[in-house]
Formats: structure tokens, sequence, C-alpha cells
């Protein structure tokens, strides 16, 4: 939707604003149009103000219990010049107890040129208090949410119409938002409810997008984002950005002359520049822009934000001859791009794309142990815009690669009706990345072992190996010896035995009844489990349970449970793959019910039972 201007400021009014929180606020113990609520938004608002230009939101949350206390930190971002208000009131002996933040619970950090971020830590935040906070900004944000993942009882929007600016206005979510000319409302709006697997409630909370498309002050007639080449032109022409990329790169000399004294074929080369960036260690600040306007001082002090790092390797690649140039995007969790309206403010990282001999290749190298060929979890949306002179394309961010992950448990039946024996896992890209990553958050090996051990009931490792650790290109297998109790109940002469030691299914991350809001799992996924039970002398097979076999619709997820029985051996095997990345609402349903099938096969029990003449 364009808003632009042509008439007079309206005479409509916003219905509550900072100061005004009252004593019934305070009182209010549960919110009885969701008893479950652990806080709620009383009242928010919005308004641009036609004269100044200036946005100021308000927004007054209630904690009803402790679980809310986690609100107390507020964000945003605005310009440097924001202003900001905030206070948290508290009943205390009948009497409303006033805490105002202070200048050191304000914290703001430069994200990129004019635009900074804000957080803001609320003092004295407990069960019962109410939380007012305003701030002032130059211009529209962003977005401005009606729904959150807690309840709203009132949401206001008042967009005062000024003939100097022209911008867009986006509609996204399933919440009804009435107005009255240019100004928006929403009442008792529920809280989102996400669950697992999702991309990001960004996609689908009910908000407005405002992206300015164009600006006339003072003689000053600037176009915006009209659509998605003038956004790469603000890009190309941005100090943090464009220039940033154009800056020097002589720096990287010594990197590029190494290379070259290889004589490797392109795409050896590629990995080597790849491999050879990630001497810069990632800061963990995920950005679109520079901090700098040159690269090399992030360079040299060895840390750098993710536009940096991925700038660096865009120069070298170009510096060893592989054309290559940024693609900017928006990560999971911050949400989709729409193609048909184009907006900078939606952008939040940016990645590198090359081509060699006409195929294209995607590269994000923040991570030190995910290898070429794939990229982190989070960038996984989509697709993404590469920025070009002049123009530029639409880059498909669909992976190739999964996660793939093979189990193989050869165990027998202790003394103490404990199962026991050797526990392979082999695993491949992310399976494999995802261990690497966690075994080296760990100060040692032995401390990663003993982690990976708690976080498995009854499971206690004798000892173990792990092979190819800090190879990334190969597979990583990890190998215990172990003893692991609670699968095993003895009833008379019977033994009920649960082969699954590892990987069990036991909770279904899908809860909704219904779901309005599609299923990602971000990539395909690839795992076999084989048990293989050495059955104890004196006992012999009373029962298995019958083979299984699930599936949705055209074998987007397929799952196998096949028993075999021979000689002195019970053998389980169990197969689950998630062939499509995404399903939509209307498949949600036999989505769970697979699920919980699946979790109700793999907790019935193999019965093993003493024989006849082994009972005296």
């Amino acid at each position: 939707m364009l808003i632009a201007a042509a008439g007079t400021v309206t005479a409509q009014k916003l219905t509550s604003s900072y100061g005004k929180a009252s004593t019934d606020d305070l009182n209010m113990t549960v919110f009885d149009a969701d008893t479950t609520a652990h806080a709620v938004v009383l009242y928010q608002s919005g308004y641009l103000n036609a004269n100044t230009l200036e946005f100021t939101f308000f927004r007054r949350i209630k904690i009803l219990r402790k679980e809310g206390t986690g609100l107390a930190e507020f964000t945003f971002n605005a310009d440097e010049s924001s202003s900001v208000r905030a206070r948290t009131l508290n009943l205390v002996n009948g009497k409303i107890v006033e805490d105002k933040i202070g200048k050191g619970t304000i914290f703001k950090q430069q994200v990129s040129q004019g635009n900074w971020y804000y957080r803001i830590a609320m003092p004295n935040v407990k069960e019962g208090s109410v939380i007012e906070i305003e701030y002032r900004r130059f211009l529209l944000p962003a977005s401005y949410k009606f729904q959150d993942i807690i309840p709203v009882i009132r949401a206001e929007l008042l967009l005062e119409e000024n003939p100097q600016i022209e911008f867009r206005k986006t509609q996204v979510g399933y919440t009804t938002v009435r107005n009255s000319r240019e100004f928006f409302y929403a009442d008792y709006v529920p809280a989102f409810k996400t669950e697992g697997y999702t991309n990001s409630h960004e996609n689908y909370i009910t908000r407005f997008d405002f992206d300015l498309l164009r600006i006339s002050i003072q003689g000053i007639n600037q176009a915006f984002t009209t659509d998605w080449e003038a956004v790469n032109k603000l890009l190309t022409d941005d100090q943090n950005f464009g220039k940033a990329l154009a800056t020097g790169s002589l720096y990287l000399n010594d990197i590029k002359e190494r290379i070259e004294a290889g004589n490797l074929p392109p795409l050896e080369k590629m990995k080597a520049a790849y491999e050879s960036i990630k001497v810069v260690k990632w800061n963990n600040e995920e950005r679109l822009f520079t901090s700098t306007s040159g690269l090399r001082p992030r360079f040299t002090d060895g840390s750098a934000n993710s536009a940096e790092i991925n700038m660096m390797l865009c120069q070298l690649l170009n510096r060893l001859g592989i054309n290559s140039g940024m693609v900017v995007m928006s990560t999971r969790e911050n949400g989709l791009l729409n193609p048909v309206y184009p907006s900078l403010q939606k952008l939040n990282y940016a990645i590198v794309y090359a081509e060699i001999d006409g195929k294209g290749y995607v590269m994000d190298a923040t991570e030190k142990y995910m290898p070429l060929g794939m990229l982190p979890v989070r960038t996984l949306n989509q697709q993404g815009r590469l920025v070009e002179e002049g123009a530029g394309k639409w880059i498909d961010l669909t992976p190739e690669k999964g996660e793939k992950s093979v189990v193989r448990c050869e165990l027998s039946v202790d003394d103490s009706d404990n199962l026991t024996g050797k526990v392979t896992e082999e695993m491949e890209d992310y399976a494999a990345f995802n261990f690497r990553k966690d075994y080296h958050s760990y100060a040692s090996e032995d401390e990663f072992a003993e982690s990976f051990e708690k976080a498995r009931q009854g499971y206690s490792i004798r000892s173990y190996s792990i092979k190819d650790i800090e190879n990334i290109y190969g597979k990583c297998v990890f190998s215990t010896e172990v003893t692991v109790a609670g699968k095993i109940q003895r009833a008379g002469d019977l033994l009920i035995v649960n082969p699954f030691v590892f990987g069990q299914m036991t909770d279904n991350p899908f809860k909704l009844e219904k779901r309005i809001y599609p299923v990602d799992f971000a990539h395909r996924r690839t795992r076999e489990y084989t048990a293989i039970i050495k059955i104890p002398v004196g006992y012999g097979l009373e029962r298995m349970p019958e083979n299984g076999r699930y599936k949705t619709k055209d074998d987007g997820i397929t799952a196998t449970v096949s028993y075999s029985y021979e000689g002195d051996e019970v053998r389980v095997i169990c197969t689950f793959e998630i062939n499509k990345i995404q399903f939509l609402s209307d498949e949600y349903a036999l989505l769970r019910d697979l699920y919980n099938r699946l979790i109700a096969k793999q907790a019935e029990p193999v019965i093993l039972k003493r024989k006849a003449d082994e009972t005296e």
C-alpha cells in the first residue's frame, strides 16, 4: 500500500500515553482472556507527527508472572539523536513507586551510517510491575507490530499525512487491523503461539512494514526503495557497503600470493580463499554493513562482524580472478524478503556469491567449522539479492546438503539389567558441523564427553574415541563404550527391553491442534539407527513389535521401523528422512500425526522370556 500525503493533519487522537498507568494496572494479577499469559501489553501506540516527521513509539506492559521479567530488556533501531524515556512502576504498601531509567541503563551501538541499535535495561522489574517505555526517532521504523508473543489488549497507530514524504505500508499477519483514515487499531490481539521448526515468527506476526520511497524537504528531492534497482544503488553508494568493498585490498597480498603459488584449479583456489579468511574471527555480530569505511583495520584486529568477514572473502576471490559479489538478505530470525516489495530496512545480512565456469556458489566464512558448500542455518532463508553495478538478481539459497547421521549400537544385557556395549555415530554435513562446533565449545575433550553423557538419561560412558574432528571436509565419527540404565524392566520371567538407547523420539515438537503458518526444517535430514541386542543366555524372544512404515504426502517425510530375530540377536532398524524443507499449513495435521505414531512405535518394547528349563 502506498501512502502519499496530500491533506491536512488528522483530528484523530491516541487514547493513552506515557505517564498514564493506573492503580488498576498495578493491581491486575491475571489476564482473563489468556490466563496462561506471563505478561500482557496493556496499551501500545505509534505516532508519526506530520509537522516534525518524528515517530513516537510507546508501550505499557504488565508483568503477571516471574517468567515475564525477561521483558525488562527492550531493543529497537533508530538514529543517533533518538530520545528515550522509561520507567518501572511497583505497588508498595498500597502506593505507586517509580523507578526511572538512568544513562547507565541505555546502551547504543552504531550498526551502519545513520542507524543505531538501542538496548534498554529496565530497573527493578518483578512480578506485578508495570513497565512504560517511549522513544522518538526521525521518520518511520522498519515495522510496527500489532501482535507479540504476549497478548496485546490495545494497539494503535496514527500516521499523519505529509506531502513531503511518500512511503509504502505492507500488512503482514492474520489478525484484523481496523482503521479510520490514517488511524489504525487492533483490540485483544492474541499472543503469537510459536512452536518447533518455524523459520521466524516475524514472517507471520501481525504488523505493518514500512519503506521510504521518496522524500522532499527544503528543496531536496530524493528517491529511495522504489524498486530493487534503487535498493541496489543505495547499497553500492553506501560508505559501509559498496564503498567499503571497493576500498584497497593490498592487506590481502600475502594470502593471495600464497594461494597462487599452489597453482590450484579454480574450485580448489576458491576453497583455499574461503579457509584463509577464517584467520579473522567472527565477533558474533550479524551485520549488513561494515563498522568502518575500510576492511583493513578489522583484518589487522583479527576480529570482525559478518559483513566485514564476507567482504574480505569477496575481495580476495576477485583478486584471485574469481568473479565474486555480495548477496544481501534477511536472516531466518529476521523474516523473509518479499520480492514484490523492495525493502532496504528488511535487509540485515550479506554473504558471498562467486561464479566458476557458469556455476554459482554461495559462501559465508564466519563459521570456522563449516566447509565450503554449506551455509549457516541462519542464512537459509529462501533467497537473497546479488548487488551488482546497475542492477542485481535473485540468488536461490536452498541448501544442497542436509543433516546426515548413522548410528549403530551393538549391545548386550548385563547382570544389573542394563544395556551395555558399543555405540557409534557417523555424521556428515550439518550433523558433523553441529557436532564439531559443540565439541570445540568445551575446554577439553573429557569435559565434552561428560556433558554428552549428562544430556542422556541413564547414559554412562566407559570409554570413547572421536575420529576426524578437525577435518571439516570429512565425516565425523564418535564411538563410545557405554552402559545404559533404564531401558530394561523385569517382570517375573520377562525382560521388557526398549531398544532405542540413542536418539529416541519422546516428544512431539508439533503440539498445536491447528497451525496457520508453515513448518520449515531449514534443510533436509536423514537419520538411520540400528541396534543389535544379544539375547542373554537362558532367554528367548517372547514378542517383537510389528514393523512400521510412515510417510507424508509426496514422501516429504518417510520413516520405517523394522524388527528381526536371528540366532541369539534381535535387530532393530529405524530410518527417518525429511526430504522436503517446508510443509504448508494444510499438511500440518498429517505431519503431526506421523510424529505421534513414530513416537508410539519407538516406545514399543521387545519382550524376552526366560526359557522353561532355566527357571529352576
